[in-house]
């Protein structure tokens, strides 16, 4: 059995390519995958179940199925989705898991992460993400929020992606003064697993007396990649 570590599918409304290939994917996988991480931006945005459940219904009863009759679909807010409602969560039987999120992969320390609490430099992205994702825990606030209009909210949505455009720019270096990366060194992490970049890449790199293999997922765009981890097994980065 696998355990699978996919993001930055960005699915859009009405069944697109990267739809297609989910699908496919999910039915191919049915019978191999023990635990799938979606980390982040699995949808382009989403701001509110009354405005996308019935968009994305074709996806959504395809992780249903896959996750019947036992949920192994677990997933991280992203820069783009932080408003997934409890609709959303029984109708797929995902589970929503923090960021960072701790595990274990083959015996190791193991982070895994969207990726964009990884850019400390752009301030005024990070204060907004960071508002947006507190707020976003309180029933109160989301039902107020989902009382505002269907343009408001997906404008709003379309200026938080507007605002950590450079991301692409750089590559994050292990050795910057960050806090997210001074923890994760703290912490003697062994494996580091994110997305957000679309700059697939496999990396060892030396922090401090400790080394770090960082995972950086690809984005989808008209294929389909993932990190595939089995026990016992060198760990593959597989396109299809």
């Amino acid at each position: 059995m696998l355990t699978a570590f996919i993001s930055d599918l960005h699915l859009s409304p009405n069944y697109c390519e990267n739809s297609k290939i989910f699908t496919k994917f999910l039915l191919e996988h049915t019978d191999t995958i023990e635990k799938l991480y979606i980390l982040g931006d699995f949808t382009n945005y989403w701001v509110g179940d009354d405005i996308h459940i019935n968009e994305y219904s074709t996806i959504i009863k395809s992780i249903h199925d896959f996750n019947s009759p036992t949920p192994r679909t677990f997933l991280m807010h992203g820069n783009r989705d932080f408003l997934y409602g409890t609709e959303f969560f029984n109708k797929t039987k995902i589970q929503l898991i923090d960021d960072p999120f701790y595990t274990t992969i083959n015996n190791k320390k193991a982070l895994l992460t969207h990726g964009d609490l990884l850019f400390d430099r752009t301030i005024k992205y990070q204060v907004y993400r960071r508002t947006f994702l507190f707020l976003s825990k309180f029933d109160l606030i989301k039902n107020a929020f989902f009382k505002l209009s269907t343009k408001f909210r997906i404008n709003l949505a379309n200026n938080l992606r507007a605002t950590n455009t450079d991301y692409q720019h750089f590559v994050i270096d292990i050795q910057d003064n960050n806090k997210f990366v001074k923890k994760m060194r703290k912490l003697k992490i062994d494996i580091l697993i994110h997305g957000h970049t679309h700059i697939p890449s496999i990396q060892l790199i030396k922090s401090n007396e400790h080394y770090i293999t960082r995972y950086t997922l690809s984005d989808w765009h008209g294929f389909g990649n993932m990190l595939e981890v089995r026990p016992n097994e060198p760990v593959k980065m597989v396109y299809f």
